[in-house]
């Protein structure tokens, strides 16, 4: 297969259609706030998904929009058919018919909180060539259960690229249940998904493969995986510069990707001769490296990048907030972020214009929790501690 096209064939007219259902689903948990939902394949294709979530003309646009940015369809000029007929059916032959024509060329957000995310654009030829380094280090599997947006490069890499390069089915799913635990799967998840379902896997004492990405998986839950016959893959890069590593053990350093070597203290991809700047501060050692710290002090939460402090404070520019802390906490959907607030009063005149402030406001919307409080807790050496929600 050339690295830069995908054929008109059922596989991938099927994993194009589910990263737009991808695009749909984040679209409408951005602006409906419902999380989580089910929402088929099935379903976009027979378009109940308008009645079901009540979906105008207005969201379409913005959706059509958001699938023309991924794909980069108005660098061939054609953007306007998206709108000619406002079906997955149609979106999903404009959208191939985008790559093939664009040198594949496709166009990844790095969901900043800060309303200013960055789009960060790739071409397959690059995507396909990492896919192939992970299929050579993961090794065989049956199939895919992948539990991350498949329109984020995490997602896309290892839930579309890979499946397709390996020839094997990809089930993109909202919650992990007993039932789609089988042997040798490879399952898609983040660091906190891992958490949330290590019991449920381990119980199933099913032989597992997985991966983890868009943070460092906890040490413990990483070596209790692996001691319950869970291999995991726990991959390191970003957005921006793809992939940069691997390793298979907590006690190990993360080892480079074949094709990236270290030249004068930078990182070189030695196939098209271009050195990467990663957002993290890491450790080079030879061929292997370890990660000291996030230079942008984001945390990363499903594949988004969310910046505490800049939630933080932007709570803070409300006259009505004395003190505030935010912190992100697990949940069985997910890692969400809490925020514990100091009112200047405590009357629920001034409680409801905090919430509102913080719901109305772009720059805090993710904050799923908020508990009021007279101090923000500390621990015996002064600084910041947690709260139970």
């Amino acid at each position: 297969m050339d690295g830069n096209k995908l054929e008109f064939n059922d596989r991938s007219l099927n994993l194009v259609k589910k990263v737009i259902l991808s695009i749909v689903r984040s679209y409408l948990i951005k602006t409906r706030k419902i999380y989580p939902f089910n929402i088929s394949l099935k379903d976009v294709e027979n378009e109940k998904f308008k009645d079901i979530f009540n979906i105008d003309s207005l969201d379409l646009l913005n959706i059509a929009s958001e699938i023309n940015v991924f794909f980069n369809i108005h660098k061939i000029g054609i953007e306007d058919k998206l709108l000619v007929n406002l079906s997955l059916e149609n979106w999903t032959e404009i959208s191939i018919q985008s790559l093939n024509k664009n040198s594949g060329y496709l166009t990844f957000s790095t969901s900043g909180s800060t309303g200013t995310p960055k789009l960060i654009t790739h071409r397959l030829e690059s995507i396909f060539t990492e896919a192939a380094e992970i299929s050579r280090i993961v090794g065989s599997f049956n199939k895919v259960i992948s539990l991350v947006p498949l329109h984020h490069i995490y997602g896309f890499l290892y839930s579309i690229a890979l499946p397709f390069i390996a020839n094997k089915d990809m089930i993109f799913i909202n919650t992990l249940k007993m039932s789609d635990l089988e042997n040798d799967i490879l399952i898609v998840a983040t660091p906190e998904q891992w958490k949330i379902y290590k019991d449920l896997i381990i119980l199933s004492k099913k032989r597992i493969k997985g991966t983890s990405s868009t943070g460092i998986l906890d040490l413990n839950l990483f070596a209790e995986l692996i001691n319950h016959n869970v291999q995991i893959y726990e991959f390191f890069g970003s957005t921006e510069t793809l992939g940069l590593g691997y390793r298979t053990s907590p006690y190990e350093k993360f080892n480079f990707f074949s094709y990236l070597t270290v030249k004068d203290n930078k990182i070189l991809n030695v196939i098209n001769q271009e050195y990467l700047e990663p957002m993290d501060d890491l450790r080079i050692e030879g061929s292997r490296f370890d990660f000291v710290g996030r230079k942008d002090n984001a945390v990363s939460i499903g594949g988004k990048n969310i910046f505490l402090d800049f939630i933080k404070n932007e709570l803070l520019k409300n006259e009505l907030i004395v003190d505030c802390s935010v912190r992100s906490y697990p949940t069985e959907f997910g890692l969400f972020i809490k925020a514990l607030i100091v009112p200047k009063y405590f009357d629920e005149t001034t409680i409801n214009r905090i919430k509102e402030y913080i719901f109305q406001n772009e720059n805090t919307k993710y904050i799923k929790n908020i508990k009021f409080a007279e101090k923000v807790p500390v621990n015996e050496l002064g600084k910041p501690s947690d709260w139970q929600i």
